[in-house]
């Protein structure tokens, strides 16, 4: 993954269905292969043994290059020896020190369907993005964010959505929500959609998909995103909570 020629190695958290919302695990860790002839580890560890955040939006860490495909398949290396090769982790987990945020949890928050008939829609093409109006989800403001002809990867190619808090403005605040962006068929009733789980804060307002739809199974009228010259985006939030 993202390391052409070479394997990629991560450790990943798991079982975190029993942590209570907000959990976080910091931990330092070595990831290792073996050489099986030499009877001897080849170690790869972060930076003067960098102390690595795990959570619910970042739950792996790792290595994309991790050794060389070369390297690996070469057998007098030892590592791949009768068709079996063996990796390993080495993990300390740090207990936090730092002040606890309190978290108060709301699922299926009130109006938490957010929907935005967006009409003469080839007349905007040019804009970046579009803005829809204020909605209010429980105690808290959002607003959509579209991109018609796309941003990031998806410039040019797909329509970009992005569900932005109106309320994290200043450091303290923090809103966790669990939510789905979708572009509605209003044919057939297959909806473009996509979930996610993000904290907004000051520094990461909003967040969102490149590539929800592309291009041109917007423009394929039997696919029932534009209709009439009208495109209806959405956005539902299951799962809210605001640390303080």
């Amino acid at each position: 993954m993202n390391g052409t020629d070479h394997i990629s190695l991560y450790l990943s958290i798991v079982d975190t269905e029993k942590y209570s919302l907000g959990w976080e695990v910091y931990a330092t860790f070595k990831l290792f292969v073996f050489d099986q002839i030499r009877d001897k580890f080849l170690t790869v560890q972060d930076a003067e043994g960098a102390i690595r955040r795990f959570h619910d939006i970042k739950m792996e860490w790792g290595f994309d290059k991790f050794l060389p495909l070369g390297s690996f398949n070469f057998l007098p290396n030892g590592y791949l020896v009768n068709d079996c090769c063996v990796f390993g982790t080495e993990v300390f987990v740090h207990e936090r020190s730092a002040k606890r945020d309190s978290l108060f949890m709301i699922k299926e928050p009130s109006n938490r369907i957010m929907t935005w008939k967006i009409e003469n829609f080839s007349t905007q093409q040019d804009k970046a993005p579009i803005s829809s109006r204020i909605y209010i989800v429980g105690d808290s403001k959002w607003k959509l964010l579209v991109y018609p002809k796309g941003i990031q990867d998806g410039a040019n190619k797909a329509i970009s959505i992005f569900l932005c808090s109106i309320d994290c403005v200043t450091p303290d605040l923090k809103i966790f929500a669990e939510f789905k962006l979708r572009i509605k068929d209003q044919i057939n009733n297959k909806h473009a959609e996509e979930k996610i789980k993000h904290w907004f804060s000051a520094s990461f307002i909003d967040r969102g998909f490149s590539q929800l739809l592309l291009r041109k199974d917007l423009e394929d009228a039997s696919k029932g995103f534009l209709v009439e010259d009208t495109v209806i985006v959405e956005a539902e939030i299951m799962v809210m909570s605001t640390a303080k």
